[in-house]
């Protein structure tokens, strides 16, 4: 009864930690908003075309969202709750799942990994399918445990019509059902029972139906997609280099393997301990299955040895690296987070086996769960006093902002990334765009800033940048700041872990660097990952004076606002006296500030 109480605990706080991340995230990043521009300008009907911006997702899953966004609009709710109700449900089926395979308490530290697993609950409110993807790989084992226990006698027809139904919800589920589908036939293989050939035929037969499935679905949507070798670029550190030249090469399982421990299964800097877990989870020959009659569940010690867990769990793992030693799919990051659930299960049997296998290991397994599980519970409870799940670029409160503080007659000058939030949200008469391409650096972004401003013959511009890192990591210890230095890792809300490759994710150069000779830079407003700076023509309604005198500084060089513009602005006087002045005098009134002594 305890471990079950305790199972409840953590499904109540993991939920209650979605959904709480779900109403407070109410921003796009740069992804999201390809997707969401295509929701939002497509019929449903010309969702079943290759998408553009260079997206690519499954047609059922993008089908269901123009459902979703039919219904309920295209505001960021709307638009995360697929992934939200995707994250939750995959709750459930995690601990339906993990009490199968494993004893007593022991079942409850995969499911742990689950609730606490920092990309899990990030991508449980994203427009992303990637929690989607969970939550199928999760019904699919599921449906393949049953066929495994049964022996064929029960479940192969729900799992075949559930595996052609998931090949157009899913990407990777063809993985899942490539490994579930050799487990089985392996599982079913031996038997010499009168109906055991035809449990072999009826699997082989929807294995067809599986594959030519996917061959349709890939041939007719995936490979069709936009910029498809873009993304095939951009994911290619995920792939095995091909033929291996060297030792060097072939150390990519190891940084792989540690990776996937990493991320996604989110134990940051204990990828290693946490690899030797999973790999002593499928080496070991036998595990205790919870027996339905033990008394002592609340201790672990139920009876019943002798019990293999089905490859199934590991064999989609295997199915994916073999496909990223093919140069077929990534073995990286978000896009293997479908074998959390298979790695979380793999990690608590490795556990269980210390404690079953070691004088003491009962004690020592603990620790080790408890130490493992602390670094994914840590990081999701940093972000808690912070406001918030990590955003990547908050650029809706930035427009909102500056569609209030902006004066007539301002241009805004976005780049190549900022236009789609532009397009999304919506900014003030006067869009410039920056011809930067997007392989240009930060610093080569800002000269063409300078450039554009230098054509432009309005008297005052706003800058907007967004997908910046604003911020240096607030203090954490010193091995934790080391770390930080080298791996580009933050706690804060620009949190960059979550897309560390991304080649934008670099400290904001001064500003002044990017303002040319006859311009002024006069306010900057600063939000999450995200900021927009004012510059002004030196003349009359300059920041300095005709007369020479000393004018009023607006002096925000980088002030934050939260959801609500801050309580004051201040303003320096010349260069000594400083006073505050209300915010409403910039808001309601902005031509006072400027013309006031």
């Amino acid at each position: 009864m305890r471990t079950s109480r305790a199972a409840l605990a953590l499904l109540a706080i993991g939920a209650a930690v979605r959904i709480w991340g779900w109403a407070s995230h109410d921003a796009l990043f740069l992804d999201e908003l390809f997707l969401a521009l295509n929701l939002r300008e497509r019929s449903l009907l010309e969702m079943l075309t290759p998408l553009a911006y260079g997206q690519n997702a499954p047609v059922g899953w993008l089908l269901l969202q123009k459902v979703v966004t039919s219904v309920f609009g295209d505001g960021a709710h709307a638009l995360h709750l697929v992934s939200l109700l995707a994250s939750l449900a995959s709750l459930a089926l995690m601990w339906a799942l993990s009490r199968r395979l494993l004893s007593g308490a022991w079942a409850l530290v995969p499911l742990a990994a689950v609730v606490f697993g920092p990309f899990l609950i990030w991508q449980g409110i994203q427009l992303k399918q990637y929690s989607f993807d969970v939550a199928v790989t999760l019904v699919l084992l599921l449906m393949a445990l049953r066929v495994h226990e049964s022996r064929g006698e029960g479940g192969l027809l729900p799992l075949g019509v559930a595996g052609v139904v998931a090949i157009w919800f899913s990407m990777p589920a063809i993985f899942v059902l490539a490994g579930v589908g050799t487990a089985l036939f392996f599982r079913l293989l031996p038997r010499r029972e009168a109906h055991g050939p035809r449990h072999l035929a009826v699997l082989v037969a929807f294995g067809a139906v599986w594959l030519a499935t996917f061959a349709l679905n890939y041939a007719v949507f995936l490979s069709a997609a936009d910029e498809v070798d873009w993304l095939v670029d951009y994911w290619a550190s995920g792939f095995l280099p091909w033929p291996p030249t060297g030792v060097g090469d072939l150390r990519w399982f190891y940084d792989i393997a540690v990776g996937a421990m990493e991320r996604p299964l989110g134990f940051w800097r204990l990828g290693l301990p946490a690899l030797l877990l999973v790999l002593l989870g499928v080496a070991l020959p036998s595990i205790r299955r919870p027996s339905r009659r033990a008394a002592s569940d609340a201790e672990g010690t139920t009876t019943n040895r002798g019990y293999r867990p089905p490859a199934l769990v590991w064999a989609p793992v295997l199915v994916t690296l073999g496909a990223a030693v093919a140069q077929a799919y990534p073995f990286r990051e978000r896009l293997i987070l479908f074998l959390v659930p298979s790695l979380a299960i793999l990690l608590g049997r490795g556990v269980e086996g210390l404690a079953g296998r070691l004088p003491g290991g009962r004690a020592l397994a603990s620790a080790v769960a408890a130490g493992l599980l602390l670094v994914p519970a840590g990081i999701v409870m940093l972000w808690l006093p912070r406001g918030g799940l990590p955003v990547a670029s908050d650029t809706r409160l930035l427009f909102d902002t500056l569609a209030t503080v902006a004066r007539p007659g301002d241009v805004v000058v976005v780049d190549h990334r900022t236009s789609y939030a532009a397009r999304w949200y919506g900014l003030p008469p006067g869009v410039v765009g920056i011809d930067a391409p997007e392989e240009w650096s930060m610093a080569e972004r800002m000269a063409a800033i300078r450039s554009t401003l230098a054509a432009l013959d309005e008297s005052r511009a706003w800058i907007v940048i967004a997908d910046v890192r604003l911020a240096p990591a607030p203090p954490l210890g010193t091995a934790l700041a080391s770390d930080v230095a080298s791996r580009r890792f933050t706690f804060d809300a620009t949190w960059d872990w979550v897309d560390e490759g991304l080649g934008w994710w670099a400290p904001l150069p001064p500003l002044d660097d990017a303002v040319p000779t006859g311009w002024v830079r006069v306010s900057t407003i600063e939000v999450k990952g995200a900021v927009a700076f004012a510059v002004e023509r030196e003349g009359p309604r300059s920041l300095a004076t005709e007369a020479g005198g000393p004018g009023l500084v607006v002096a925000l060089p980088s002030f934050e606002i939260g959801r609500d513009l801050p309580n004051r602005l201040e303003v320096l006087d010349g260069d000594v006296a400083r006073r505050h002045i209300d915010p409403e005098l910039l808001l309601d009134e902005p031509d006072e500030l400027h013309d006031a002594e």
